[in-house]
């Protein structure tokens, strides 16, 4: 029966360079310590050496590489239960001298590794794995998990995504500005998706509507579907829209609408029959305000001001 303490020689700074200890909650060990708080207590105090404080070297002559395990049980021989956490990693900073070591250090972020709680019961054939990421926000106290990846392989980022319910499914629940999700990059259209509130926005990040699309920085075409306006497709003419737009809609009234908003602008239908030109159907000339209907052949943009007169061909 041993309860004294173990100390090899040797100091630095005035600290052991192993000390060992057996205190009334279990055996301690430390490492640059005489003062173990946990089973295992590493300090560097910061003149011995900058680095890692723990490394795995793996050497075998196989194919095996260095690895760290996190088991659980609820006793030597006893099984854990749905939503026991299996392991955790928490990266803390100092941030006062009030306390014990637990005190004084505040959570930046961790990894949680736990059983779901509808596990059932664990055994040799079942024991699912969830995993957790949290963070701690600028200017606040708490940490907030962040992404969850569930036993299925679904990923939910969002922190109130207990259980995601899609291969990638996102959610804000607290305020806050910007896109919910952006694809981007040094070989790609910057950006090339974005989504912002309930719009989409390809190839830019502040979509107008319910789908916004840019070539070349500036908007071409939107779809806007608002629950107090009618349903509506846009097209852009000139950098911006700054040549004006057309649109088509349902209106309230149950009318489809077309309408070219640009200055003197036409609206013209045409049709295409295999191996002909365009045939040119209707054409709506906005100078004139005359509406000329055709059949037969006829290059699009080409038209007078006198309208089209009706014949068979």
């Amino acid at each position: 029966d041993f309860t004294g303490s173990l100390i090899v020689s040797g100091t630095f700074d005035e600290m052991p360079a192993l000390y060992a200890s057996y205190h009334e909650s279990g055996p301690r060990v430390g490492i640059g310590t005489d003062d173990p708080k946990y089973p295992l207590h590493v300090i560097d105090h910061g003149t011995s050496h900058s680095g890692s404080l723990l490394f795995l070297d793996q050497r075998n002559n196989g194919a095996d590489g260095a690895s760290m395990a996190f088991n659980k049980s609820r006793g030597a021989t006893t099984v854990p239960q749905a939503g026991d956490d299996v392991g955790e990693i928490h990266f803390r900073s100092y941030t006062s001298n009030t306390g014990g070591p637990e005190d004084n250090y505040d959570s930046n972020a961790y990894i949680t590794a736990f059983i779901p709680s509808g596990a059932g019961t664990i055994s040799e054939t079942n024991h699912p794995g969830e995993l957790t990421f949290g963070t701690t926000a600028l200017n606040s106290t708490s940490t907030k998990r962040r992404v969850y990846i569930n036993s299925q392989g679904n990923v939910g980022i969002g922190d109130s995504m207990p259980n995601p319910h899609a291969l990638l499914h996102l959610s804000a629940s607290q305020a806050f500005t910007g896109s919910l999700f952006r694809v981007e990059g040094s070989n790609l259209p910057t950006p090339m998706f974005s989504i912002t509130g309930s719009k989409v926005g390809i190839n830019n990040i502040g979509p107008r509507a319910q789908l916004d699309i840019c070539s070349s920085g500036s908007t071409v075409a939107i779809i806007q579907a608002d629950n107090n306006s009618d349903a509506i497709i846009r097209m852009y003419e000139g950098v911006g829209g700054t040549n004006g737009s057309s649109f088509i809609k349902q209106s309230a009234a149950g009318n489809f609408v077309i309408e070219n908003e640009t200055t003197d602008g036409n609206i013209e239908l045409y049709t295409n029959k295999s191996g002909d030109t365009d045939r040119m159907m209707v054409n709506v000339d906005g100078g004139v305000m005359k509406v000329g209907v055709k059949m037969g052949p006829i290059a699009q943009g080409t038209w007078t001001s006198a309208p089209y007169v009706p014949h068979s061909t």
